[in-house]
């Protein structure tokens, strides 16, 4: 009975360290650029030494891969949980999220075309957004598939966008109640367009 107890206390022990360093890499991400962050920060943040993040990760770019298949910066979970038609529950779930991770992820937008790692990751980020808005939004969307849907679905995109919060909130100084006003409003306009 022993060996198999200290296997399960090993695995847990592996899974701690992991989680110090994803942790670690999601505080690092929200500071800096993505490639100004080194094998050496992530070690030093989260106390775990740079050979076994080796050896758990791979590299930088399968911490990152690991972060966002953990969903731990929970945007996937958040966003599941607002339901059809609630427009308020969605502007609160990403205004909260983009004041949270907004500017480090117009970072890694900037960073896309350049950095491998980045620019597979991103486009997930834009298909959770996409799904998200289609499911929110559906009762205002056309109810067949085609060109004036994908032009009505794209235009509530935009009016949920991280560039959308980023122009309210960082370019023209709008306070965070200010910004959810002012997409609230970008919204409403869509949602009495026929």
């Amino acid at each position: 009975m022993t060996r198999p107890y200290r296997m399960r206390a090993r695995a847990q022990a592996a899974d701690r360290r992991a989680g110090q360093v994803l942790d670690a890499a999601i505080e690092l991400w929200r500071e800096r650029w993505y490639d100004d962050i080194t094998l050496e920060d992530l070690s030093q943040r989260s106390g775990v030494s740079q050979s076994t993040i080796l050896r758990r990760f791979g590299s930088k770019d399968g911490v990152l891969e690991a972060v966002l298949a953990s969903d731990r910066l929970g945007a996937v979970r958040g966003r599941d949980r607002i339901g059809i038609g609630d427009v308020p529950g969605a502007i609160k779930e990403l205004i909260e999220h983009y004041e949270h991770v907004g500017d480090a992820v117009i970072r890694d937008l900037a960073l896309e075309d350049r950095i491998p790692a980045v620019g597979r990751s991103v486009p997930k980020g834009r298909v959770v957004q996409r799904e998200f808005v289609a499911r929110v939004f559906s009762p205002w969307l056309p109810a067949r598939r085609g060109r004036p849907y994908e032009r009505r679905l794209a235009q509530f995109v935009v009016a949920c966008d991280v560039y959308t919060w980023k122009l309210f909130r960082r370019d023209h100084g709008l306070s965070k109640a200010e910004t959810a006003l002012a997409m609230r409003e970008l919204l409403d306009r869509l949602m009495k367009e026929e």
